[in-house]
C-alpha cells in the first residue's frame, strides 16, 4: 500500500523511482515513522485499564509486522489481540469482511462491538456497514460527513478511552442497595 501511495505521489510531482529506490524509500519511511512514536503515558494507563474490562483488537490496512512493532514501541504489547491487517488476506477497510473477521476472532457479535477510528470512510462507514458501533476520533469541529452517524465523536483517542472507561466502571459498579451488610446479610443504605 505504501509503495503504491509513494509511487503515485512522486509520479504526480514528476518523479519516477526504480523498484529498488521505491522499496528503500518505503522502508526508510517506516523506520522514521516508528522513531516518531512517543506514547502518552496516560493513554497507556487508560488502555491497560480498558483491557481489564473488555478485549481490545486492532483492525488495520497496514502490514501486521508494522502494526505489532507500533504496539511494541508504544508500550501496548499484549493489550490488543487480535491484530488483524487487511493485507493478510487481501481485504482492506472499509470491506465489511475485515471487521466481521475481527468480531469472529473476538467471539462477539458485531452489534456488541465498538470500533474507534479517525477515517470517515475506512473506519466509520466501514464499521457501520459491518454492523459495529463506530466512534469517530475527529480533532476538528466539522460537520458529520455523508453516511451513518457515529455513536460518539471525540477530539482525541485519550478522551475516548477515558469516557469508555468511566462508562464501563459505572456500569459494572454494583448498586449499594444490593450489597449485603457484613453483619446481617440484609440490604444496606448507600453511604
Amino acid at each position: 500500500i505504501r509503495r503504491h501511495v509513494w509511487n503515485q505521489a512522486l509520479a504526480a510531482c514528476g518523479l519516477h523511482l526504480t523498484s529498488g529506490q521505491l522499496h528503500r524509500l518505503v522502508a526508510d519511511f517506516g523506520i522514521r515513522q516508528l522513531d516518531t512514536l512517543h506514547p502518552d503515558p496516560h493513554l497507556i494507563q487508560l488502555l491497560q485499564r480498558l483491557a481489564s474490562y473488555v478485549p481490545l483488537a486492532v483492525i488495520s490496512n497496514g502490514p501486521t509486522t508494522l502494526q505489532r512493532e507500533k504496539l511494541t514501541r508504544a508500550g501496548l504489547d499484549g493489550l490488543f489481540d487480535p491484530v488483524l491487517c487487511g493485507l493478510d488476506d487481501g481485504v482492506r477497510k472499509p470491506d465489511p469482511h475485515l471487521y466481521s473477521r475481527g468480531c469472529s476472532t473476538l467471539e462477539t457479535p458485531p452489534g456488541r462491538c465498538l470500533y474507534v477510528g479517525d477515517d470517515w470512510t475506512n473506519d466509520i462507514a466501514g464499521a457501520h456497514q459491518a454492523g459495529l458501533h463506530p466512534i469517530w476520533i475527529q480533532p476538528d469541529i466539522v460537520p458529520l460527513l455523508t453516511g451513518p452517524a457515529p455513536i460518539a465523536r471525540f477530539p482525541t483517542i485519550t478522551a475516548c478511552a477515558s469516557a469508555l472507561l468511566q462508562h464501563l466502571q459505572a456500569s459494572r459498579r454494583p448498586s449499594a442497595e444490593h450489597l449485603p451488610s457484613p453483619l446481617t446479610g440484609s440490604r444496606t443504605e448507600a453511604p
